[in-house]
């Protein structure tokens, strides 16, 4: 009995020598490094002690110490269990748990919502700061109790990122329920699993990223995804998407993992259809750069992503390992303006109308020469439609809510009708963010706010910095990669099979994509090369970055011109106009907008997923399609047709060889256009008739495009989409020019 108290006594010893170690290393990240503080815990204070050679630090120091340790709490795991991490075992058998759901992260809006509302509720971040900073003169108690909170959140944020225990989870702005995924991954055995609820986020944002690769790598066990549609928890939003998450403490590469999402029932895991499997290989098929997991609603979702995905490959493949990156269309992304943080350029129309600048068009003018552009938000474009809404005629209270409103169609036939936005910035700046002189910027906005003739004429009479604007001396795209509307309008406008022996001028059909003014394309004058604009700027598209994966469409393109944008609507360049034509008319077609909807699992299309959508490469366009001519033919002048609809876009018609008025505004060929881009897509990805049925209106479980049917059976009567893009792809089929002209 005596030789086990002995044993016992210098076994306990031990570990208490091992708790100080690990109590001194987690206080030093928690010190609160105040003047009146005793100095922290430092590096020569922990060898000293590991090496039995106790520095004497005084009692302040250990009166700090405890304090520090009352507030943080640290459990050390194994010195907790040290029967469990012994060489034999290793770690747990099951580990289970359901942690914060929280940023760490000091939110200021959080904080004040029941402290002081009035700084919760300001407009943006900057006006907030204001207040904060006016809070901490008027209210010294309040300023102390936020001032503790941030610096607690600040230490245990560093802590978590730099403390070295969570290298993966502890990344970006971290989340309470990564690290927590990483910590109960890592407190297995290699027999053991660890099984999670956290929010579904964890398979498919960024800055879990690097944790879910390593899961990815034949860890997962099984993930099944849930909405709160059900009420499965209460007092939560019903849009919430959480999962259940089993990890592997081994990796097995030999077993793919298990996967169901959408369901909003513990019911709904027991429909075998619902379910679908995943391989490492598969990770690396879909998501190569993040090895996030793609969100399929059942498994014929999976088998057309995977057919998609052989056919395209992904957008924008980063380097990783030894394998270079590929960037097949040499596109580059950037967002412009931040809505917060670079709230301070923001100018509303009262503010400029009292400084005296003047509204022509949509852009502020000084009689100094000063120039205000409008700040496009994402709200208000869609797809193929850079005048979706505007905020003109909007209440005050409309003003600071951030409510549009749509812009009738009466106002789009309009040529010269414009987006009024929230707010405006300065043309200098929207300059520096798209590397463009001043030269090139003042002739753009002198462009749109002169009168139709006058503009054009301005296009075409003055030469502006090679860097801004097209010249004769300006380098064309490669033969291969520009179209003539001058050599061959039979070819690039007709969308019908013509007649045999029918000139393109005697096409019955040849009048389907004339301009607004009736003047026929092969009768009006032609310009040489590009003028009228600048080319940069109509090389780039913008995309909606608030998205969902249940929203009537997911990737919202359009093409975006030399204005502010924020940083919800960030840019993707191409390196030639052609090259934003066809990438445009792919983001806004069907088939990708179907894969997309397998990425997107929350409400933001960041970069890493556009870079991860299957986006055929370029070089594809040049194929010959089913009807006979090249894929870009095809594609090309739908784009053209879909998006000149006003003279703000000129430069881009211009660009492509345009030479014509813009195409009038017509709600119903707009709708058969779309449709016909869709077929040629489906074709493009090799996807046969039972794919495109199954990704237009698939069964349940799955449900590509509900929004999209209920809001078209309501309007017409019909899913009139479904009729359209499947007639057009049988067309195409036949080896006939898709026309759903009279469908």
């Amino acid at each position: 009995m005596l030789l086990k108290e002995e044993e016992y006594g210098e076994f306990a010893a031990k570990l208490a020598h091992k708790k100080r170690a690990a109590d001194l290393w987690t206080a030093a990240f928690f010190w609160p490094l105040r003047d009146e503080s005793p100095a922290p815990p430092t590096q020569s204070t922990l060898l000293h002690h590991r090496a039995g050679r106790e520095q004497k630090m005084g009692n302040a120091f250990e009166h700090q110490l405890a304090k520090v340790l009352e507030e943080v709490r640290p459990f050390h795991w194994e010195l907790e269990f040290p029967e469990v991490f012994d060489a034999r075992k290793g770690g747990f058998d099951c580990m289970l748990g359901n942690p914060p759901w929280e940023k760490v992260k000091l939110s200021d809006k959080e904080f004040f919502a029941t402290r002081a509302p009035e700084v919760a509720d300001a407009a943006n971040s900057a006006a907030r700061k204001r207040l904060i900073e006016q809070m901490e003169r008027d209210d010294p108690g309040l300023g102390l109790a936020y001032e503790e909170a941030r610096a607690r959140a600040e230490r245990t944020s560093f802590y978590l990122r730099r403390g070295g225990r969570y290298p993966l989870g502890g990344a970006g702005d971290v989340n309470y329920y990564v690290v927590f995924a990483e910590l109960l991954s890592n407190l297995v055995n290699g027999r053991g699993q660890s099984g999670i609820v956290c929010p579904s986020g964890i398979a498919t944002d960024d800055t879990t990223k690097a944790l879910f690769g390593k899961f990815a790598a034949g860890r997962i066990s099984s993930l099944y995804d849930f909405e709160n549609r059900g009420k499965l928890f209460e007092g939560i939003d019903s849009r919430i998407k959480f999962c259940l998450l089993t990890v592997r403490g081994m990796a097995d590469h030999n077993r793919p993992a298990d996967f169901a999402f959408f369901s909003t029932s513990i019911d709904h895991l027991r429909e075998p259809e619902r379910h679908f499997t995943l391989t490492a290989d598969d990770f690396a098929l879909f998501n190569p750069n993040t090895l996030t997991c793609p969100v399929f609603r059942s498994k014929r979702d999976a088998e057309i992503a995977r057919k998609m995905y052989r056919r395209a490959g992904v957008f924008w493949k980063e380097a990783r390992g030894l394998e270079p990156e590929e960037n097949p269309w040499g596109v580059k992304f950037s967002a412009m303006f931040h809505m917060s943080n670079d709230s301070h350029l923001f100018r509303t129309r009262e503010e400029l109308e009292g400084e005296g600048y003047a509204l022509k068009g949509n852009i502020f003018v000084h009689a100094d020469g000063g120039e205000y552009l409008p700040l496009y938000e994402a709200k208000l474009f869609h797809q193929y439609d850079h005048r979706f809404a505007t905020f003109d005629g909007a209440s005050k209270e409309d003003l600071k809510a951030g409510n549009a409103r749509d812009m009738t169609p009466a106002e789009k036939a309009n040529t010269d009708a414009v987006v009024i936005p929230r707010y405006w910035v300065p043309a200098a700046e929207v300059a520096a963010k798209l590397d463009i002189g001043d030269v090139g910027r003042t002739m753009r906005s002198d462009a749109r706010t002169l009168g139709r003739s006058d503009a054009r004429t301005l296009g075409r009479s003055t030469t502006g910095d090679s860097t801004t604007w097209r010249s004769d001396s300006s380098p064309e795209p490669r033969t291969s990669e520009r179209l003539s509307w001058r050599s061959s309008p039979e070819v690039v406008w007709a969308t019908r099979a013509q007649p045999s022996g029918l000139a393109s001028g005697d096409s019955p059909h040849h009048d389907r994509h004339q301009p607004a003014n009736g003047d026929r394309l092969d009768d009006r004058p032609r310009s040489s090369g590009s003028q009228g604009g600048r080319d940069h700027c109509f090389r780039a598209l913008t995309v909606r970055k608030t998205t969902r994966a249940t929203d009537e469409r997911t990737v919202i393109a359009t093409l975006a011109g030399g204005v502010g944008m924020s940083d919800r609507a960030p840019l993707v360049h191409g390196e030639t106009p052609r090259d934003a034509a066809l990438l445009l008319a792919m983001l806004d077609s069907l088939v990708v907008d179907f894969a997309a909807r397998s990425s997107v699992g929350g409400t933001d299309l960041s970069f890493f997923i556009l870079k991860q959508l299957p986006v055929v490469a370029r070089n594809q366009f040049d194929a010959e399609a089913p009807a006979g001519i090249t894929y870009a033919e095809l594609v090309i002048p739908r784009v053209l047709e879909l998006t000149f609809t006003a003279w703000d876009l000129e430069p881009f018609a211009r660009d492509l060889g345009y030479d014509g008025d813009p195409f009038p505004w017509d709600e119903a060929r707009r709708h058969r256009l779309k449709c016909e881009l869709d077929a040629i897509f489906a074709h493009l990805y090799h996807l046969d008739r039972e794919d495109l049925e199954w990704i237009v209106d698939a069964p349940y479980p799955s449900a590509s495009f509900p929004g999209l049917k209920r809001n078209e059976v309501k309007q017409f009567g019909e899913y009139r989409t479904q009729r359209y893009v499947l007639h057009a792809y049988d067309q195409l089929a036949h080896g006939k020019l898709p026309d759903l002209e009279g469908a």
